[in-house]
Parts: C-alpha cells; structure tokens; sequence
C-alpha cells in the first residue's frame, strides 16, 4: 500500500513538473518579435515636394529589438533607394517601441522615385528571431531626371594633305586629332578612331568616315592612313539637324535620336552637318560642323557632346 502511495505521489509531482515546464514555454514564446498595426500617414506622398514626409505608425515587440525598413515596388523588386526613411532605433531594453511617438519614423520619396504603389516592408529582429509586415502607400508627381548634362567640346582636324590629324577618338576628353605618323608610332590608337575626315578624289566630296570605311575606301598614302591600318574600329553614323544638335542636354536624348535614324559608316559633311555617332566603345556622341574649308588640304572645326 505504501509502495502505490508512494508512486501515486511521484506521478502526481511529474504532472506538475510538466505543467510547470509547459507554462514556461509558453512564457517564452511571448517573447517573439511583433509588429503590428503598421501604415504610411498620409498613404500618399508627392516625389516633387520638399515637404512632402509621411510618417511611420505602428507598433514593435520583442526582446532587445532591431528595426529595419526596405521600399519594394512592382514583383517585390528593391526600390528603397529611391526613399529617405528616418527612424530611432529602441535603446537597450526596451520591449516595446511605438514607431511614431518613440521611433519618430518618416519616409520620403526622392525627386527620381517613379509614381506608383509601393509596399514599405518593415522587420523586427529579436534574438535571432524575425517579424515582418508591410504597408502599401502611393508615389505621385512625374520623375525628376539624375542624368547629368552633357558637355560640349571642340576639336579641329585636317583633311588628307593638311599637316593637321585628320582623325579623332571622341570618347577621349579633352578632344584631340590623331594624325597619320601618330597612328603609325602606335598602331593600337586605330582601334580607337571614332572619326576619319577627308577628301574623297572618287566621290570628289569632303567625308567624315569610320575607321573601317576608311580603310575600305583607300584612304592615305603609301605608308601612312586608314589603307595601311591593321587593326580599326567600326562606328557608325545617324545624320540629324543643327537645331537637333543644339537642343541635346542629356545623353539619353542622344539615343532617341540614333534609334530615329537610319546608321551610316560615311557622311557627306559641309560647314552645317550634324550627326550622332555610335563611337567603338558603344557610347553615342552628337557632332555638328562649326565652320570648313573644303578640299585635301582643308580644315574641320567640329564640335561634339558626350
């Protein structure tokens, strides 16, 4: 009879060793990092506004927490570049943070941040442990452009018999004629010809030719000029207009007006040819003619934007 007492008893402080136990884990587990009730206020902000700063609301739980924030758009694709998000971080300690009254949290969108929906993800981290939720919010207004402007330099060369270089790599800056002997001196510099004015006695025209055309059309002397180099480049040519020309200030408006264009390796030029050129290094550069002498012996002032 006593044994049974006795083994009635030690089951009995088994259950309540395991009550005990069970009580416990669920004490841990309200340690997990939350967050809730998270929004943008006001849900819609303009990318062209200085005082356009919504603010974050919402509420973190956990044990000696970190808070993160990305932006993400369309297909959960990483937009937070395009966002200034300011917020305070819980100081040691602390188990709960209220993201507006203690984190102080606002987010504002950049003046290039396209106009669309956008879901502000934001994660609680407590011992190695996380919780996300998100917030959608709206981006309105039009983009500004990053882009920086272009900048425009000049550069003169010399027709076949002119002792000025007749050639010239218009993705170097500053801007400077190669001439015949220089190429011969170093022959890795014909690689690098976006541009070969001359005179052509077949044509009996002033040309402005690729490095390749060039070479095909016979261009030079016995030892000297395109007919003698070995390894060239291959740009290509798009004609547009000098007020086109005098309008460009971004880079990708040189693209649109190569894609509207028909590609050419040779121009017929005079003192009012403008063109874009695809140089080897696969850059676009716009070239207008700024004054000529026609002939072998004359000169090209041009200038190009890049």
């Amino acid at each position: 009879m006593l044994g049974k007492l006795n083994a009635r008893k030690i089951f009995t402080a088994g259950l309540l060793t395991g009550g005990l136990f069970l009580s416990s884990c669920s004490l841990f587990g309200s340690d997990d990092p939350e967050v809730k009730d998270l929004k943008v206020s006001p849900s819609t902000i303009k990318n062209d506004d200085a005082s356009s700063t919504a603010s974050i609301l919402g509420e973190a739980s956990g044990d000696t927490m970190s808070i993160s924030f990305k932006v993400t758009g369309a297909s959960d694709v990483d937009m937070t570049d395009d966002f200034t998000i300011s917020f305070i971080q819980p100081g040691a300690g602390k188990s709960s943070w209220d993201f507006g009254d203690d984190g102080k949290g606002t987010i504002k969108a950049k003046c290039n941040a396209s106009a669309g929906t956008y879901a502000l993800v934001t994660t609680v981290s407590s011992a190695s442990k996380n919780a996300s939720l998100s917030a959608n919010f709206t981006v309105t207004g039009t983009p500004c452009s990053t882009e920086p402007n272009v900048t425009e330099q000049s550069v003169t060369l010399g027709s076949n018999q002119n002792n000025l270089g007749g050639s010239v790599d218009l993705d170097s800056k500053p801007l400077v004629a190669i001439s015949y002997s220089q190429v011969k001196n170093d022959p890795s510099l014909a690689a690098k010809i976006d541009l070969y004015y001359g005179y052509s006695d077949v044509a009996q025209k002033d040309m402005v030719l690729s490095a390749s055309a060039a070479k095909a059309g016979l261009f030079g002397t016995a030892t000297l000029g395109p007919k003698n180099w070995t390894n060239v480049g291959s740009s290509m040519f798009v004609a547009i207009t000098a007020p086109e020309y005098n309008a460009i200030q971004l880079a990708s408006e040189m693209t649109t007006l190569w894609a509207a264009g028909t590609a050419v390796d040779q121009l017929d030029v005079n003192s009012s040819t403008a063109f874009i050129c695809k140089t080897t290094a696969g850059k676009y550069v716009a070239v207008m003619v700024s004054s000529q002498t026609p002939g072998k012996s004359g000169t090209m002032s041009l200038k190009a934007v890049n």
